[in-house]
C-alpha cells in the first residue's frame, strides 16, 4: 500500500479558491507556478473535490508550494512540489485501487533530504529519478515494471542498474531508464518484446539494450513498444510494430527523421510517437485512429512527418497530444472526455486555444481521459477568468 500523509485543512475544497488566489501573487523568488487539470474526473484524477465527472475548462489543483514536475498515469496524477527547498511528492486519482479526489502526500524514507530530478508514470506504476542518480519505483508491479523482486507498491529502489541514470520513462506496463553512458535499460511487461530481451518474457530485472552501436539520447515507452533516439539522429522502435497497426510484428525498426530536422527528445502514447525537434517542429508517426498523429486521415502513419512548427513544448497522453506555441495551447487527438478542451470530439489536427496567453506553460502531460500542465500564473484577473470557466 502506498503510504499517504494528511494535508492541512486549509487546503480542503471549501478554502481552495482563497488559498489559490493568494498563492498566485508574485514572490521574491519569481512568479508562482501552479498545476492545472481538465478532462474527466471520474476517479479524482483532476484533483478536485467535486463529484462532477467532466470539466471542459482548466482548474488549479490545491498544492502548497511550487510544482517542479508532473506525470499522468491512466487515471491518476502525480506532482513533485518544492516547499522550503524540500521536494515532496503528491498524488491523486485512482491510487491503491481507490479514487482519491484531494491531493495527498506520498511519504517515503527514500525521499527524505532528496531532490526529484525526473518522474514518469505508466498505467498504474511510476518511476522517480532522485538527485543521487538512482531510480525508485512505486505502484503496480504485476508484470515486473517496478524493477525489483518485491511487488510492494511503496517507493523503493530499482535493482540492477549499475550506473548513474539521467532520465526515466514509463510504457503502459514496462519501464525505461537511460544511463549517463547513453545505455538503455528496460524492464517489465514484454508480451511484444518491448523490453528487448528476445524472450517475450516479463522481467523484474532491468535488461540492458546491447544491440545499439551509438549512444542513446532520449527514450520513451508505449503500450507494447519502446522507442529511442541515437546521437546520429535515427529513431529506433522495438516491440510491436506500431507502423503496421495492431497486427504489426515485433522487431527493431530504424527510421530517419524528415529532411533538415534534428531531434531533441521523443515521447510516446499508446501506439503513436512524437519527436520534438531542436527547431521547435513536432514530428509524428504511428497510430492515428483517434487523430493522435495529427493528420486529417485516420490511417496509421508509417513514416515520421512534420505536423507542427515553432513549438516550445510538447506532451502526450495515451491517445491525445498537447503542445505550446507562442501564447497558445494546442490540443489534438481523442477528446471524448474534454481532455482536448471545450468540446467532446476527436481532433485530427491541432486546435489552438488562447486561454493561456498570460501564462508560460512549463510541462504538459495526459492520462487516458485528462490533461495536466505546470504553468506560471501571476495575474489575479487571469485566475478569476479561469475560475469562472474562461472563454475560448
Amino acid at each position: 500500500m502506498i503510504r499517504f500523509t494528511g494535508i492541512a485543512s486549509t487546503l480542503r475544497s471549501r478554502l481552495a479558491p482563497r488559498y489559490l488566489q493568494k498563492n498566485l501573487s508574485t514572490t521574491q523568488n519569481g512568479p508562482s507556478k501552479v498545476v492545472m487539470t481538465w478532462g474527466s474526473s471520474s476517479d479524482g484524477q483532476l484533483g478536485r473535490s467535486t463529484n462532477d465527472f467532466n470539466f471542459n475548462y482548466p482548474g488549479m489543483v490545491p498544492l502548497a508550494g511550487n510544482p517542479v514536475k508532473v506525470s499522468c498515469g491512466d487515471l491518476s496524477t502525480f506532482a513533485v512540489i518544492e516547499n522550503g527547498g524540500d521536494h515532496r511528492l503528491f498524488g491523486w486519482g485512482r491510487i491503491n485501487d481507490a479514487p482519491l479526489r484531494i491531493p495527498q502526500e506520498i511519504s517515503s524514507k527514500f525521499l527524505k533530504n532528496r531532490q526529484v530530478v525526473d518522474i514518469a508514470s505508466g498505467q498504474s506504476h511510476s518511476l522517480l529519478l532522485l538527485d543521487d542518480k538512482k531510480v525508485y519505483s512505486f505502484g503496480n508491479g504485476l508484470d515486473g515494471q517496478l524493477g525489483r523482486k518485491s511487488r510492494d507498491p511503496s517507493i523503493a529502489p530499482v535493482e540492477g542498474i549499475e550506473e548513474r541514470v539521467k532520465s526515466v520513462s514509463c510504457g503502459w506496463n514496462h519501464s525505461l531508464a537511460l544511463g549517463e553512458s547513453g545505455t538503455l535499460y528496460v524492464w517489465g511487461n514484454s508480451l511484444y518484446d518491448q523490453i528487448g530481451n528476445g524472450t517475450f518474457q516479463h522481467s523484474a530485472s532491468p535488461v540492458r539494450v546491447d544491440n545499439v552501436d551509438r549512444p542513446i539520447v532520449s527514450m520513451a515507452g508505449g503500450v507494447s513498444h519502446s522507442v529511442f533516439l541515437t546521437n546520429d539522429d535515427l529513431i529506433h522502435v522495438f516491440g510491436r510494430d506500431i507502423m503496421r497497426g495492431v497486427q504489426g510484428h515485433p522487431g527493431l525498426k530504424k527510421l530517419s527523421m524528415p529532411e533538415k530536422k534534428k531531434p531533441r527528445k521523443v515521447i510516446s502514447g499508446l501506439n503513436h510517437v512524437l519527436v520534438f525537434c531542436q527547431d521547435g517542429a513536432i514530428v509524428s508517426f504511428g497510430d492515428n485512429s483517434e487523430g493522435q498523429a495529427g493528420t486529417d486521415d485516420v490511417a496509421t502513419k508509417t513514416s515520421p512527418r512534420v505536423i507542427l512548427e515553432g513549438c516550445e513544448n510538447v506532451g502526450t497522453g495515451p491517445e491525445h497530444c498537447l503542445a505550446t506555441r507562442g501564447d497558445h495551447l494546442l490540443c489534438w487527438g481523442l477528446g471524448q472526455d474534454y481532455q482536448c478542451l471545450p468540446e467532446r470530439s476527436i481532433f485530427n489536427r491541432p486546435r489552438r486555444y488562447e486561454l493561456f496567453e498570460k501564462m508560460k506553460i512549463h510541462q504538459l502531460c495526459g492520462g487516458s481521459s485528462h490533461s495536466t500542465i505546470i504553468a506560471d500564473a501571476t495575474d489575479e484577473m487571469m485566475w478569476k477568468k479561469l475560475n469562472n470557466r474562461g472563454k475560448y
